[in-house]
């Protein structure tokens, strides 16, 4: 009896004397895999350019009070965001379908028919907080990534098709 009482104690000891050590153990930070394509300091500037073009091609609501509310409401939002590497800033677009999209580095597009549609203000934050969700976890630079090897597989199919 003593000597299995011994043995568990043994065991216990050495498994929880392990499990502090590795949670001890602080592991370096390798980056993002989608950082090879865009980095976080780069995101900014990309949507900036798009943003900006979209302003050439007329394709920005320029309507003060428009602007004001929802640049509000999703500051409102955003301030709550952990990651405060993200300057937002929220444009309508003169579209009349119920639709919302993200630009890398914080820009976030809202169609009108997504404003006149919506029933109550809950529901435009709600669909406000899923781009702000795209931007921070960073699904463009992610999408950039995952289609890059897609492009040069299919680049790839039509060289050999030619040759």
């Amino acid at each position: 009896m003593d000597k299995s009482f011994l043995n568990i104690f043994i065991f216990l000891f050495c498994f929880f004397q392990t499990s502090i050590s590795y949670s001890e153990i602080e592991l370096p930070d390798l980056g993002n895999p989608s950082d090879i394509y865009m980095s976080k300091m780069d995101e900014p500037a990309v949507g900036r350019a798009y943003y900006r073009e979209m302003l050439k091609k007329d394709q920005v609501v320029e309507d003060a009070l428009l602007q004001e509310y929802i640049q509000h409401l999703g500051e409102k939002l955003s301030s709550k965001v952990q990651e405060g590497d993200y300057k937002f800033n929220y444009f309508l677009v003169p579209q009349s379908t119920i639709n919302a999209f993200a630009l890398p580095g914080g820009f976030v597009g809202i169609h009108l028919g997504l404003i006149l549609n919506a029933d109550t203000e809950s529901q435009l934050a709600s669909v406000l907080a899923h781009e702000i969700s795209h931007v921070t976890q960073r699904h463009i630079s992610r999408q950039i990534g995952n289609s890059v090897p897609n492009s040069i597989q299919g680049g790839l199919v039509l060289l050999g098709a030619i040759l």
